[in-house]
């Protein structure tokens, strides 16, 4: 499967924000978390941000992020990296069998 050429459009909004985004198990691969990263980023930091509706990054209130078996490896889990520091609503976070190894473990814990 392919990843969403919008994920604003994928994921909806709403007027308190996404809270939950459940994509596990569509093989998105490093180029779909890309896009991710991208939208969840506030406009300020070159992402989308919400200029399209997804007022994910700026209201940080994503609390469950789930990619797991999605191919996301060291180079997602980098891209991933800088917006998940600034959803501090974040709990749970779901990245298993993505073969992420050590140099995105390490991204993910900075």
């Amino acid at each position: 499967q392919r990843p969403p050429r919008h994920w604003s459009h994928a994921a909806g909004g709403g007027a308190g924000g996404l809270l939950e985004l459940g994509a596990e198990d569509n093989e998105i691969g490093t180029d779909g978390v890309r896009s991710l990263a991208n939208t969840l980023a506030p406009p300020a930091a070159g992402g989308v941000g919400t200029d399209s509706g997804l007022q994910v990054a700026t209201q940080f209130k994503l609390r469950v992020l789930d990619l797991a078996g999605n191919m996301v490896g060291d180079n997602g889990a980098r891209h991933l990296s800088d917006v998940l520091r600034g959803c501090t609503a974040l709990t749970q976070l779901k990245l298993g069998r993505n073969r992420i190894g050590r140099r995105g473990r390490r991204a993910l814990a900075a």
